[in-house]
């Protein structure tokens, strides 16, 4: 797939393109590759890339590595704009794992990441209560 081979050649302004271009498809194939995008490259727009390419997909399997990358941040983004999809990512999910995923960054030292997942939480409550 072009996309693991732009992975693989550090290609990154071609994957941003790909992934940009798959986004409207939503299809699950592309959820291993965008997780160790996640997980392995930390290129500002690659990963940012890979962060709304999995909001669009909303695939159970990415939990994981969506609660592995909620702590990254990166210096340019002073409104934790990244960090915030990834929140809405899991909050989207809403399986016991990316809830349990919320409750984790709800302890971050960060206070804007544990402000805003204690919010996705109390959402939940009050949708559940």
């Amino acid at each position: 797939m072009a996309l693991e081979e732009g992975v693989s050649a550090g290609n990154w302004g071609e994957v941003c393109g790909l992934i940009w271009t798959a986004q409207p498809l939503r299809s699950r194939k592309f959820t291993p590759i965008l997780c160790c995008i996640l997980d392995n490259h930390k290129n500002e727009f690659t990963f940012e890339a890979a962060v709304d390419g999995l909001m669009g997909i909303r695939d159970p399997s990415s939990v994981p590595a969506l609660v592995r990358a909620v702590e990254y941040h990166q210096d340019s983004d002073d409104g934790f704009h990244i960090n915030e999809k990834i929140l809405n990512t899991l909050f989207a999910i809403r399986n016991d794992e990316a809830i349990e995923g919320l409750r984790l960054a709800a302890q971050s030292r960060e206070p804007w990441i544990s402000n805003r997942a204690k919010s996705y939480l109390k959402s939940l409550d009050e949708r559940c209560g």
